[in-house]
């Protein structure tokens, strides 16, 4: 087992960074958490202080939603042919720096995720109209203590600003495993109006929940919380932590879909063009071989259950390229059928005899 900790070895790099490990943090207390983050966010210092690595590069605390996809997907992608190519034990050599470079990442990027859910999720609950006096959100008092309930119904008429501010300024004496607990249980059993909080946000807050108890890992939060923003419509608009979202997000979770990232910053379409994020790229391109280069594949996109529709692209794509030999083939494919089923129905109008409209006898030939 000596060799498991050797720290060039896939084993370490993906069994001892934080990054990818189940961690239980549900006894944490929520005051010390939300001042970490609140003295980050107010001192608006770079995101990569939050590590002792890469003090060279540079990343600020409010980030770009698409960059931090672009940039998790693309390291994810990196990674996973790392693991393909490299046994558990194997000195990493050459592939040592994206396995390293992925693990700060992911760890930094989903410091400031984790911070991001938790105060979306808190000021959404302010939605909540349940009767404070009922039976049931007394029981959620019994079952999570009246400093979280005492907290929650202080938030009733707030804007989301000051939501956020009075959790900042005045958050709740609790552990972090009892809160997101309680936020959840609210989204999917509370009042809410159309278009605030319900179910859908239980689904966010759940993601939540699940990394602060260690259920699933922080690469793992990263890559859920962008499914949600595939599936139920972007989180990306609370202006806190994070820039509004473009429509670039969509596009890129579609190419993420059809496992096409590193190729769509090779190309530099949108966002993907960004300096730090090509780097990143560049980086990995000189270790990883073709497979991280090319071009998009537009029709594979579309094909794979894309959300959006990419005609200009595909456009440009047979201008340069020509079209995909598996959409040719298909294409092809199905030309061959339509014309088998053409000749087919030829053959069969040629047997026939229409006597009167619509009613026909089949030629025979009379024995000799």
């Amino acid at each position: 087992m000596k060799q498991s900790l050797n720290t060039d070895t896939l084993a370490y790099q993906i069994g001892m960074r934080p990054a990818f490990m189940h961690l239980n943090m549900e006894d944490a207390r929520l005051k010390s958490i939300v001042a970490d983050m609140t003295k980050a966010m107010s001192s608006k210092t770079d995101l990569y202080a939050l590590t002792g690595d890469f003090e060279t590069l540079a990343e600020p605390m409010t980030g770009s939603p698409e960059k931090d996809a672009l940039m998790f997907y693309m390291l994810n992608h990196a990674s996973t042919l790392v693991r393909q190519r490299c046994h558990v034990y194997q000195p990493l050599g050459k592939y040592l720096p994206i396995m390293t470079r992925y693990g700060m990442e992911v760890s930094i990027r989903a410091t400031r995720m984790f911070w991001y859910l938790l105060l979306i999720c808190t000021r959404e609950s302010r939605h909540d109209h349940q009767d404070k006096g009922g039976s049931k959100y007394t029981a959620l008092t019994a079952k999570y203590g009246p400093a979280i309930t005492n907290f929650h119904k202080s938030l009733k008429g707030m804007g989301s600003l000051q939501a956020a501010a009075q959790f900042q300024s005045s958050c709740p004496d609790t552990d972090i495993g009892s809160y997101t607990k309680f936020l959840s249980e609210v989204f999917y059993g509370g009042q809410f109006g159309g278009g605030y909080g319900g179910p859908a946000w239980g689904k966010v807050s759940d993601v939540l929940r699940d990394f602060v108890h260690g259920t699933i890992t922080a690469e793992m939060m990263m890559d859920t919380a962008f499914t949600l923003c595939h599936n139920n419509g972007p989180i990306f608009n609370k202006g806190m932590l994070f820039s509004n979202y473009s429509n670039e997000i969509y596009k890129i979770l579609d190419v993420q879909r059809s496992g096409q990232i590193p190729k769509l910053i090779a190309e530099g379409y949108g966002l993907a063009g960004d300096s730090s994020v090509k780097a990143a790229w560049s980086s990995c391109a000189k270790v990883i071989g073709d497979e991280f280069d090319g071009y998009v594949d537009w029709f594979l996109v579309e094909e794979l259950g894309a959300l959006k529709s990419y005609p200009d692209q595909k456009t440009k794509q047979i201008a340069k390229y020509g079209y995909p030999s598996t959409f040719k083939a298909k294409k092809e494919a199905e030309a061959a059928k339509q014309e088998a089923v053409a000749k087919a129905a030829l053959s069969e109008l040629k047997s026939k005899i229409e006597v009167f409209p619509g009613y026909f006898i089949k030629k025979t030939k009379r024995p000799v």
